[in-house]
């Protein structure tokens, strides 16, 4: 059988997809086959549509519902999960902020002392700024009264 199973190009023949769905197969050749299908998109697609409605299971009745009722069910224990854990990181964050362990934290770390910033260079731009601003007025002033004149 295995030299029907793919043609020329490497796909699957009709007659090997047919024995596919029969089940006529030997193991080995049936594996050959699932394993060019999970690699070829051509041939996936092939058997994919090659299905009638008729050939395909029906789902049995209420599996709907039992899968609807599972889902929920499953929500609504990771919600609650979800709830526990967040109660849980509150009441530590709580009994973190209430307890005195920040405190004793912050009391022993050593104290660093912080230098002042040498504003040396700020004042003396400071000052040129002022004596140049200050030359500019007495222009000013000069040129005005030569006006005036």
């Amino acid at each position: 059988m295995s030299e029907i199973l793919f043609d020329e190009n490497g796909h699957l023949t009709k007659k090997s997809i047919k024995c596919l769905k029969d089940g006529s197969l030997k193991s080995e050749e049936t594996i050959m086959i699932l394993d060019h299908v999970s690699e070829c998109e051509k041939c996936s697609a092939y058997i994919a549509d090659g299905f009638d409605d008729t050939e395909l299971v029906k789902a049995p009745s209420g599996f709907c519902d039992e899968v609807e009722n599972k889902i929920k069910k499953r929500k609504s224990s990771e919600f609650i999960f979800y709830s526990l854990r967040v109660s849980i990181a509150a009441c530590m964050a709580l009994m973190i902020v209430f307890s005195n362990t920040l405190n004793f934290i912050v009391n022993t770390k050593k104290v660093v002392g912080i230098a002042p910033p040498n504003l040396s260079i700020v004042n003396s731009i400071n000052t040129n700024i002022s004596n140049f601003s200050q030359k500019i007025i007495n222009m000013e002033g000069f040129n005005n009264e030569n006006e005036k004149r």
